[in-house]
């Protein structure tokens, strides 16, 4: 989650900087910070709820909605169980156990979305009428045909997945997608005949699986295997990504928001008009894999959401915390 945080930080970076204020040192706001916490239940760090006001968050205890720490922190994040934010310019790492505030300038750490790195693989010559691809023995990719390469950091095929103890891969071929097999030969109902695919990995069916799916028509929905269909002609375009936290995805349009479950294929959070949905967070007593979907009942999930006049956190029925 630390590297996720750091991630967001980055992005949030240029502006944190470009409104500087530096009217307390690190050392001054570290003490601040620790007066700040010195009447919070350390007990309950992982049930305290961000709250915004004039422009800066605090903490509110979820269950009573009494204010725990008073707005100071221009970027906010939950105890997981442990805290990354900001403070002004200053970063600030809250540890849980044992309880202790560091105050320190802005460390970026890069993960491996900072990078542009591409796994080297073998690209065979299709004169040689190989029109499929290869695995090693951890079931990587290792060589593809050159039908689906691009150049050194792009191709058109997809990291194997397995299906039925065989190996398959998402390949695009002028301008239409399919899925194939070791030998180049696509699945049954999978023969190029969509604009685009993405593997559902969160489904929680594992007798067959399932795909998100787009056709030359526009039209947007899951596919099975079995030829099974989910959510089909549904104007609402569900967005698949891979750092998807506990399978859930965040859906939005112009006018309607809501919470899409990839592990059930169904929602979470209806589409609804009152709250734009932005972002989903999480506070947990220790870590956990927030990629996995089976973790979800190991945390407590909350969404950061606003009105054109507020900003704030809700949880799954859309219940705000605001202080009282």
């Amino acid at each position: 989650m630390k590297l996720l945080v750091f991630s967001l930080a980055f992005c949030l970076s240029l502006l944190i900087y470009a409104q500087p204020n530096t009217s307390l040192t690190a050392e001054q706001t570290k003490a601040m910070l620790e007066t700040e916490f010195s009447k919070v239940d350390k007990t309950k760090l992982s049930a305290l709820v961000p709250f915004k006001k004039n422009g800066k968050w605090g903490f509110i205890y979820a269950d009573t909605r009494k204010v725990a720490v008073k707005p100071c922190f221009t970027f906010i994040n939950l105890f997981n169980p442990d805290f990354i934010g900001f403070c002004n310019e200053w970063e600030v790492e809250i540890t849980a156990k044992p309880f202790s505030i560091d105050v320190h300038e802005q460390r970026v750490f890069c993960t491996d979305n900072c990078t542009n790195t591409f796994e080297r693989v073998f690209v065979i010559s299709s004169k040689t009428n190989f029109k499929g691809f290869t695995v090693d023995m951890q079931g990587n990719l290792e060589s593809y045909a050159d039908i689906y390469y691009i150049d050194e950091n792009r191709r058109d095929i997809s990291s194997p997945f397995e299906y039925n103890y065989e190996f398959y891969a998402i390949a695009s071929r002028n301008d239409s997608v399919g899925i194939i097999d070791v030998f180049g030969d696509p699945l049954d109902g999978f023969d190029f005949n969509y604009k685009r695919i993405i593997l559902n990995h969160y489904a929680l069916d594992k007798s067959q699986k399932w795909f998100y799916v787009e056709d030359f028509s526009g039209n947007c929905f899951f596919i099975s295997t079995s030829g099974a269909k989910k959510f089909e002609n549904k104007n609402l375009k569900i967005p698949l990504f891979t750092n998807i936290s506990f399978g859930l995805s965040v859906v939005n349009t112009e006018t309607v928001s809501g919470v899409f479950d990839l592990s059930k294929m169904d929602w979470m959070i209806q589409p609804q008009l009152k709250n734009r949905i932005e972002v989903l967070y999480y506070s947990s007593t220790k870590e956990v894999d927030y990629l996995d979907p089976k973790n979800r009942d190991k945390v407590t999930i909350y969404f950061l959401a606003h009105t054109p006049k507020k900003e704030f956190f809700v949880d799954e029925k859309l219940m705000p915390f605001i202080p009282k």
